[in-house]
């Protein structure tokens, strides 16, 4: 007795079909599985960029000194929620709605004309010479 199995030629087909799809579905995972790898490690790097860069300007904050008593910061926080405060500084963080329209209209860069490149030199036209009669030469003549 043999141990192979008869199988008729669809059968042979069916198995080679699924045989081939399971090598692909084997790569298709493989393949997320790198991908997967690959954004973890720049979501892991651009999470390190971040603490650091918030570590540094952390330093940086404290390093700055106020003279002024806490009294005194109390009651310019105090006029300025009340709107009786106008610094000479805007505040960075401002939430009124007309500065988020000036942003967002920079960003789009709405009403604003194409302006030239700054690189290139500017064409030099050369002015046509007058003739005595006051009529402008003709070139290739």
């Amino acid at each position: 007795m043999s141990s192979q199995v008869a199988c008729s030629p669809k059968e042979l087909t069916a198995v080679i079909v699924n045989l081939k799809e399971a090598r692909f579905l084997e790569k298709s995972v493989q393949t997320l599985s790198l991908e997967e790898s690959y954004a973890s490690k720049l979501l892991d790097l651009n999470s390190k960029v971040v603490k650091f860069n918030y570590r540094r300007l952390k330093n940086n904050v404290n390093k700055i000194q106020s003279y002024l008593k806490p009294e005194e910061i109390k009651t310019m926080k105090s006029l300025e929620v009340e709107g009786r405060f106008n610094s000479a500084h805007p505040r960075i963080c401002s939430s009124s709605s007309s500065t988020k329209i000036a942003a967002a209209r920079r960003r789009l860069n709405l009403n604003s004309y194409r302006r030239r490149a700054q690189s290139a030199m500017p064409r030099m036209s050369q002015p046509e010479e007058q003739s005595v009669t006051g009529e402008a030469k003709q070139k290739g003549r």
